[in-house]
């Protein structure tokens, strides 16, 4: 049997489809259970992020993040089942109430930059950006860093274009101290959270360094600066062995984007 789209699914619940349309899925859903249940989850997430984000963004930053974005983020979870849309909703839910890190990233994969800064800190916390990998001299090393951290505070400012231009000013330099941008949030001395952004692999990854783990389930979300896609969602996970908590995403794209990341409870 044919199945709704999921694109379909978010409009119908949001009320952005035509007498028409609604008609169809209506009939459809009457005779596909799964479809369904589909619908269901969206319209539970729908209004209960409505309810949440109107909530937040009138006491916290001003707009955070586009409400479409993270919403159909949580709807792509929802479809994937084991409970990944609640158990992110809570998250943001927590987001809201609590202290947040958030990393501003740029990336441009065709040209091969990446940059970082810091976009919310709560208070006491501290940020990093950690020396870019290097094959030149002592001096031109001094002027690799300056340009970094000329764009990294450029990209704090939300002067994007600027913040590029620093970075191919590096790729002058050293092609490969551009390609890639690590930075460390030190919440306290029991936890650290440090983002990897690659512009070669179009990959962010984000290493949560804690003393006092819990059991409990914690997400990072990456939003797009612009209304170009739905944010993402993954879950950081323990790594065996290891003393961290690890998450990834890849095939990101060029573009300007958010990391949130809630903090330790």
């Amino acid at each position: 049997m044919h199945h709704i789209d999921d694109i379909a699914v978010s409009q119908s619940v949001a009320g952005q489809t035509t007498e028409e349309e609604d008609l169809s899925i209506n009939s459809h859903i009457s005779e596909c259970p799964a479809c369904l249940e589909r619908v269901r989850t969206a319209a539970v997430l729908h209004h209960s992020f409505e309810r949440l984000f109107d909530s937040w963004s009138a006491r916290s930053h001003g707009r955070i993040v586009e409400r479409r974005s993270l919403l159909e983020g949580l709807q792509s979870a929802g479809s994937s089942g084991s409970g990944l849309a609640e158990a992110a909703l809570r998250s943001l839910y927590y987001l809201k109430a609590s202290s947040t890190v958030a990393f501003s990233i740029l990336l441009d994969r065709t040209r091969m930059l990446a940059s970082q800064a810091a976009y919310m800190l709560p208070r006491g916390s501290s940020f990093a950006l950690s020396p870019a990998f290097s094959g030149v001299g002592a001096s031109q090393a001094g002027a690799v860093e300056e340009h970094r951290k000329a764009s990294s505070q450029l990209l704090a400012e939300g002067r994007k274009d600027e913040a590029m231009a620093e970075l191919e000013q590096v790729s002058i330099i050293d092609k490969r101290a551009s390609q890639a941008a690590v930075a460390t949030i030190n919440i306290s001395q029991e936890e650290s959270i440090r983002a990897y952004s690659d512009a070669r692999q179009g990959r962010v990854w984000i290493k949560v360094l804690s003393t006092k783990p819990t059991g409990e389930r914690r997400f990072v979300f990456l939003a797009p600066v612009e209304p170009s896609g739905p944010s993402r969602i993954a879950e950081l996970t323990p790594v065996a062995g290891e003393t961290y908590l690890l998450a990834a995403f890849d095939d990101v794209a060029s573009g300007g984007f958010r990391l949130f990341v809630s903090t330790h409870r």
